[in-house]
């Protein structure tokens, strides 16, 4: 029968090979007074502070002490490098390196290097505006573009290609002769499945549509016969309107507006923009614009009045009753009423008759 250590250290297996021990502690251990698996508490204690040596089993290797784990220093990361700009020019290199080393600076090598600083912000301004007048350019395109653009990725057609194809047909069209224009309509035709013998044929028209449009024809012309006589009345009218204004005279024949021709633009001009409400106020209006003849009609008004105001006084005189006592020299006055009359319209215009 085999021994409780036996026992024990098959039911454990490999786990852990146990110390050899002197005879004495064997035998205490084996004692009845010992509980069962009190050899096993012992181990389980110990074991955490235990420094002996294990294998890859984790069993003790005899002889061989642990040893604690060596404690590694730190390694300091070098610092990255920066990649130098691949525009910038081969003599400011040098001091492109230094920068990135962190080595200082001369004060000359600081001011070449703020030059070319400077130098580069200038061109890359103007190379931002160069970009922005040709991005301005092609927006226009880009939005005239923009409606037909799910028409273009329907059929795979790139947007350049579109453009020169349209602008090649266009050129065509412009300048090309009559046979190649037939061509290339002939051509277009066919790629966009136009039925070209349909073109030119009359279409079908609806009878009683056809009769809609022939009434609508005729009251059409029937109206634009009355239009044109009513015009032809109006202009009638104004005619008649201008001769009878222009050819008035007064009680002795003469004419009431003898400058009518003279004045008719002005009479014309005043009515269309309202200064005048009739055509005697136009005459008058324009006469009074013109100096001269305005001045000659003042004139004329006035020696009119004076002959007028001679010929009643004349008449007055005729009919009063002789004088009792008449005067010498009755061989010399006019005799008769027309005489009479025709001597005083003499005096008062000093210049003959009127």
């Amino acid at each position: 029968m085999p021994d409780l250590r036996t026992a024990l250290s098959e039911a454990l297996g490999s786990a852990e090979e146990l110390p050899s021990s002197p005879p004495e502690q064997t035998d205490a251990a084996l004692a009845p007074s010992s509980p069962p698996l009190a050899g096993l508490a012992a181990p389980a204690a110990t074991s955490p502070s235990d420094d002996r040596a294990r294998d890859e089993a984790g069993r003790f290797v005899a002889g061989q002490q642990a040893q604690p784990p060596a404690q590694v220093a730190p390694v300091a990361e070098a610092p990255a490098t920066i990649a130098r700009p691949s525009t910038w020019k081969k003599d400011y290199w040098p001091l492109w390196d230094k920068l990135n080393g962190g080595q200082p600076l001369t004060p000359e090598e600081a001011r070449q290097l703020a030059n070319y600083a400077n130098q580069r912000e200038n061109e890359f301004k103007a190379g931002v505006s160069t970009y922005k007048a040709e991005a301005d350019k092609s927006k226009e395109v880009w939005e005239a573009l923009a409606p037909f653009q799910a028409d273009l990725q329907r059929y795979g057609i790139k947007a350049g290609d579109w453009i020169k194809s349209v602008a090649t047909f266009h050129r065509g069209l412009t300048l090309a002769g009559p046979a190649e224009k037939a061509q290339m309509i002939t051509r277009l035709a066919q790629e966009y499945q136009v039925p070209l013998d349909q073109i030119g044929q009359a279409p079908q028209i609806d009878p009683n549509t056809k009769w809609l449009a022939d009434q609508l024809a005729q009251v059409q012309g029937k109206l634009g016969q009355f239009e044109s006589l009513q015009q032809q009345r109006e202009q009638q009218q104004l005619q008649d309107m201008v001769t009878q204004v222009r050819d008035a005279k007064d009680a002795q024949g003469r004419p009431l507006r003898p400058h009518f021709e003279t004045v008719r633009e002005q009479m014309a001009g005043l009515l269309s923009s309202g200064f005048a409400q009739s055509l005697e106020d136009a005459y008058t209006k324009a006469v009074r614009l013109n100096d001269d003849l305005y001045r000659e009609q003042t004139t004329l008004h006035t020696q009119g009045a004076q002959a007028a105001a001679v010929v009643a006084k004349a008449k007055a005189a005729a009919v009063s009753p002789k004088s009792a006592s008449p005067r010498g020299g009755d061989d010399a006055q006019p005799k008769g009423r027309r005489e009479a009359i025709a001597a005083q319209v003499d005096a008062a215009l000093g210049s003959g008759r009127v």
